[in-house]
C-alpha cells in the first residue's frame, strides 16, 4: 500500500473517529458549577481538534506529488499488540494504582517503544503528568484517581 492511500485511509477511518467523538459529547452536561465549561467541554475540544487533524490527514492525500509515493514498511503486529495491552493495563489499572503511577508507566512504557531518549522521556512524561492534573484537577475540579494503594 503506498503512503498516499495510507494517508487517505487514517484520515477517513480518523475523520469518523472525531465525528462519532463528537456526537458522544452532546449527551453531556453544557455547564458545570457556577457557569464554567461542563464535562462536555474538553471532550468536544479534543473531538474537534482530532478531526481538524483528520481532515490536513485527508488534505495531506491529495496534495503530496506522485514521485514522493513511497512503500509503507510492513505492519508490525507484534507492536500493536504490546500497544493494545499497554492501554488494557493503563485502563485496568487507573483506579487500583491510581493516576500518577499508572500514567508515569504508561509513558514511559510508550516512549520506550517509540525509541525515546530516557532523560527526555521522563522530562516529556512529568510535563504530560502536570498539564493533565492541572486541566482536571484545577481547572474542571475533577479529581484523578488516587488509587487503593495511596
Amino acid at each position: 500500500m503506498n503512503e498516499k492511500r495510507t494517508d487517505l485511509t487514517i484520515g477517513i477511518i480518523s475523520c469518523i473517529i472525531g465525528i462519532i467523538s463528537y456526537v458522544l459529547t452532546l449527551n453531556f452536561p453544557t455547564f458545570g458549577k457556577s457557569g464554567v465549561p461542563g464535562p462536555e467541554f474538553f471532550p468536544r475540544i479534543l473531538a474537534i481538534l482530532f478531526f481538524i487533524i483528520s481532515i490536513i490527514q485527508i488534505s495531506k492525500s491529495f496534495v503530496e506529488k506522485n514521485d514522493q509515493t513511497q512503500e509503507v514498511e510492513k505492519f508490525n503486529y507484534s507492536r500493536m499488540l504490546v500497544l493494545i495491552g499497554l492501554f488494557v493495563f493503563y485502563i485496568l489499572f487507573l483506579d487500583i494504582i491510581g493516576f500518577f503511577i499508572t500514567t508515569i508507566i504508561f509513558l514511559m512504557i510508550l516512549q520506550k517503544l517509540l525509541a525515546v531518549k530516557f532523560k527526555t522521556s521522563l522530562i516529556v512524561t512529568f510535563i504530560i503528568i502536570m498539564i493533565i492534573f492541572l486541566i482536571f484537577d484545577k481547572l474542571f475540579c475533577v479529581s484523578l484517581p488516587m488509587g487503593i494503594i495511596l
